[in-house]
């Protein structure tokens, strides 16, 4: 008896630590916060406004795609 109710617990805690794990990692992307900071910081400096480096500019997003 002892053995099942130990049993049940130890499974208990690892359904539990995945779902949180797995929830804590469910942030939303979103392009402004966390996309554009990094173009704006490698890229826009050769693919942006007049200086276009091999015809790319990331400068507006419809330009991008």
């Amino acid at each position: 008896m002892l053995k099942k109710l130990l049993y049940l617990v130890v499974v208990a805690v690892l359904i539990t630590a995945t779902y949180a794990i797995y929830s804590w990692q469910k942030e939303e992307i979103s392009y402004n916060q966390h996309i554009r900071p990094i173009i704006n910081s490698k890229c826009i400096t050769c693919h942006g406004g007049i200086k276009k480096a091999g015809g790319l500019s990331f400068l507006f997003r419809e330009e991008a795609l």
